[in-house]
């Protein structure tokens, strides 16, 4: 009788460790392991066994479900805009209030594993859009990984016409993984709504349906989210040349993610003027060998008086707004604390 006590009590041991170890990238796992380690445990060391063990199941239950249902209780009235750090890569992060959850581009391939892991611990379980602002592995690398390990319901990659796409392996693979998942794939042009909200929408500004490009980056989408009367432009790495085609459109934006990381060939003069943003983020690996961001970038967004934050210098960035003011924070802020 010792002997089968011994063994419950190790495979209750075992399933918690189980629990502890899966719980970053599930929580119903996690929860179905604590409930087993609570069916293993040897009740019989105990007074009312059977009464601990409900309770005990009931508990763990509770608080599975609340966790799991978790990402749709952000807040009544926060939109979450988080620029996570992957290196020389982008990949942002829009969490809106109604559980909306938007992700665009994943960093390259080397950093699917760290986008699946900050999904995890934030509890984000489904993806409602995932987007390819184009088709380069420094924005679309990690994509794959994550149509491997959360539900995504859309991909939305840009309308590139005729232009030649390299077959890279970074494409080939996302596109064998979205064809697996059968997750539908839309091609997005100028003047698309991409979703909406009741108080909320992300718009597409580019590229235009009859664009005609000599560079893939230029072909990359750029994407106006509006929450209240706050703004975000999503430039992903368009270039001068798609910039000055979209001067006309109400580019005006609180915040800018700094187009192909801060590089001398993107945000010109004439498209700042425009956007006007206050705070603008450059997704930019440390000590890069472009050594981006450019220093002219640099002075000119300071000559418009932008806070600029920085993922090689503050790691990941959030900002939260409730369509009227905007609160920013950076990993660094937060280990100092």
């Amino acid at each position: 009788m010792k002997y089968f006590a011994n063994l419950r009590m190790i495979a209750c041991i075992l399933a918690l460790i189980g629990g502890w170890l899966i719980y970053p990238y599930s929580v119903v796992a996690a929860g179905v392991l604590c409930i087993i380690a609570i069916l293993c445990f040897p009740y019989a060391l105990l007074p009312h066994a059977m009464v601990v063990k409900v309770l005990l199941i009931a508990a763990i239950t509770g608080v599975t479900y609340y966790l799991e249902s978790y990402p749709k209780h952000l807040g009544e009235d926060q939109a979450v805009i988080t620029f996570l750090d992957v290196g020389q890569g982008d990949c942002s992060i829009i969490e809106l209030p109604d559980g909306t959850v938007i992700l665009i581009d994943g960093g390259t391939m080397d950093y699917g594993e760290t986008v699946c892991a900050w999904l995890a611990e934030h509890h984000i379980n489904q993806i409602d859009l995932m987007i390819g602002s184009h088709p380069h592995a420094d924005h679309i690398g990690g994509l794959s990984e994550v149509v491997n390990r959360v539900k995504v319901s859309t991909y939305i990659e840009p309308e590139t016409g005729t232009f030649e796409i390299p077959d890279t392996y970074s494409i080939t693979l996302l596109k064998r993984r979205l064809s697996e998942h059968a997750i539908p794939v839309i091609r997005a042009v100028q003047g698309d709504v991409l979703a909406k909200g009741e108080d909320w929408s992300l718009t597409v500004l580019s590229p235009g349906k009859e664009a005609l490009f000599d560079d893939l980056n230029d072909y990359s989408l750029i994407l106006k989210l509006q929450y209240g009367s706050v703004s975000a432009l999503f430039t992903g790495d368009a270039g001068y040349t798609a910039e000055l085609e979209i001067l006309e459109e109400n580019l005006k934006s609180d915040i800018l993610k700094v187009g192909h990381h801060g590089s001398f060939g993107s945000t010109c003069t004439a498209f700042l003027d425009s956007v006007r943003p206050s705070y603008a983020v450059i997704s930019v690996g440390k000590d890069n060998e472009h050594h981006l961001p450019n220093s002219y970038i640099l002075e000119r967004l300071d000559t418009y008086g932008v806070n600029v934050y920085r993922t090689d210098e503050s790691g990941t960035i959030t900002m939260r707004t409730d369509g009227q003011h905007i609160e920013v924070s950076r990993l660094e802020d937060n280990l100092a604390n």
